[in-house]
């Protein structure tokens, strides 16, 4: 594991964030633990996630309606078979700012 993504992974252990990466129309989680993660499902959430990321330097953090927060990384990585450069999005969440009933949790 790269540096980068151990960092990603020890702070998401500590604070049981979900951090999940993409790139190339493909998911892989650093740290999983959810069985559902909206980021994974939902197409439209996370196409909103990486357009924002792209038009910033900065890493995109989004509130959706219900108080919950989303983030994006984007990061310039290089395939090591061939040396070629593409960007890779580290997604975080879903974490909410406050204790969610269950009812709230399933909307």
């Amino acid at each position: 594991m790269r540096d980068f993504e151990y960092g990603l992974d020890r702070l998401s252990r500590l604070t049981g964030i979900e951090i999940t990466c993409y790139a190339g129309e493909q998911f892989w989680d650093i740290y999983q633990r959810m069985s559902y993660n909206p980021l994974r499902k939902n197409r439209e959430l996370l196409t909103e996630l990486i357009r924002k990321s792209d038009s910033m330097e900065e890493p995109v953090i989004m509130e959706d309606i219900h108080h919950v927060i989303f983030s994006c990384i984007k990061r310039k990585e290089v395939r090591e078979e061939d040396g070629m450069e593409y960007y890779a999005y580290f997604l975080l969440g879903p974490v909410s700012i406050r204790r969610l009933d269950l009812f709230e949790l399933h909307r």
